[in-house]
């Protein structure tokens, strides 16, 4: 495959390959939005990649000293899901900028691995100049066009070692996800928005940003409003995986008082927005808990949540 890098600017620009004199200074500005499957620009982490063998690449990417939800903790700790968030990224950009993908693709997400070995980094004077080392495994193709991939992700702040990450896709072109999805596609039905647990309960510092709901026996309801500007960037027809993920954070601390260190996640089915989604969290170790969302009697989504 040819060897791509990115511009400063220009969605046109990044599939090109600009001579050295020209290449633009590392951290300068974010990738396009449309390569990460934003809408706001704000909400683009990343500032570019470059190819580094076969099926290996780096990415950068800057985290900002402050976010609207990715806020550091009372410690002063980055948001360890401000990692998972650049990952994937991550593995948008690549599969389009370094592998071709067609925008029109859908993504779905199997598995999703993080360990970061001190906890998140501490926020310092400036923002935090992230690298990722990624190795792409297990890379199989249809007709010709990347249809799914494992990316193996080393994480560098400012220097220093911060963890590692696994991330695990498919990409389907829209008469197969057309298909996948059904009527679900196009529904409109929605559960009714019920009222927050208190953000205190979930280590949240606005209630705004909590995603669940008092349940029954110990229990939890996923609460997924679409009017949130960074868990719903854009208008989808299912639960994002990230939110999914940041109700098992909210869940571990709900149940142990302890902050999320790592978490090892698998999707197996899609969460709906129009069907209730019960949430639960059981200890597995002196430090685990296991959070699973369960949907029509089914689990969907298992994560286990390492904590500190």
């Amino acid at each position: 495959m040819p060897d791509h890098h990115t511009t400063t600017s220009g969605s046109t620009g990044l599939l090109a390959r600009p001579d050295a004199a020209q290449a633009p200074p590392r951290f300068a500005a974010t990738v396009p939005r449309q390569f990460v499957h934003r809408s706001a620009i704000a909400e683009v982490f990343l500032t570019g990649w470059r190819r580094r063998g076969d099926h290996r690449m780096q990415v950068d990417a800057q985290w900002p000293r402050s976010h609207s939800f990715h806020r550091p903790d009372a410690t002063g700790r980055h948001d360890p899901l401000l990692a998972a968030e650049t990952i994937r990224q991550t593995s948008l950009l690549i599969s389009h900028a370094a592998y071709g993908v067609p925008f029109d693709r859908h993504f779905l997400l199997k598995h999703f691995d993080l360990d970061l070995v001190d906890g998140p980094p501490v926020v310092g004077a400036t923002a935090t100049e992230v690298e990722l080392d990624v190795r792409c495994t297990d890379v199989r193709e249809r007709g010709g066009v990347l249809w799914s991939m494992d990316l193996h992700v080393a994480i560098t702040g400012d220097g220093v070692p911060l963890g590692t990450g696994r991330f695990g896709l498919s990409c389907v072109p829209p008469a197969v996800y057309r298909r996948l999805r059904g009527d679900h596609a196009h529904s409109a039905a929605r559960v009714p928005l019920q009222p927050p647990v208190p953000g205190r309960e979930v280590d949240r510092t606005a209630d705004h940003d909590v995603v669940l709901t008092r349940g029954s026996e110990g229990t939890w309801t996923l609460r997924a409003d679409e009017s949130h500007p960074v868990l719903f960037d854009h208008p989808v027809d299912h639960v994002p995986g990230m939110v999914l993920l940041e109700a098992a954070r909210q869940a571990a601390f709900a149940r142990s008082g302890a902050r999320l260190v790592g978490f090892r996640s698998t999707f197996a089915k899609f969460v709906e927005l129009d069907a209730p989604c019960v949430v639960d969290a059981t200890p597995v170790g002196p430090r685990t808990l296991l959070v699973r969302a369960e949907q029509h009697g089914e689990v969907r989504f298992r994560c286990e949540v390492d904590l500190r």
